[in-house]
């Protein structure tokens, strides 16, 4: 996989993301890289526990865009 710097909505802004190594991963396989600025995106994140529960819990998150070759 190659990492590209990517535009995501995230807490009420558009915000463009550099490219660093994670250590934990999640994947989330997408048609288009313009899903992540979505009114929908931005709507399911906040959506369930994560956004109450965990997310104060976490530091250092980062939010990448990968492509598979």
């Amino acid at each position: 996989m190659k990492g590209e710097p990517a535009r995501f909505a995230l807490a009420g802004a558009v915000r463009e993301l550099p490219v660093p190594s994670p250590i934990y991963t999640a994947i989330y396989e997408i048609d288009d890289p313009q899903v992540l600025q979505s009114p929908q995106w931005a709507e399911a994140v906040e959506r369930g526990r994560w956004s109450s529960e965990v997310r104060p819990h976490t530091s250092n998150r980062q939010h990448l865009l990968f492509k598979v070759q």
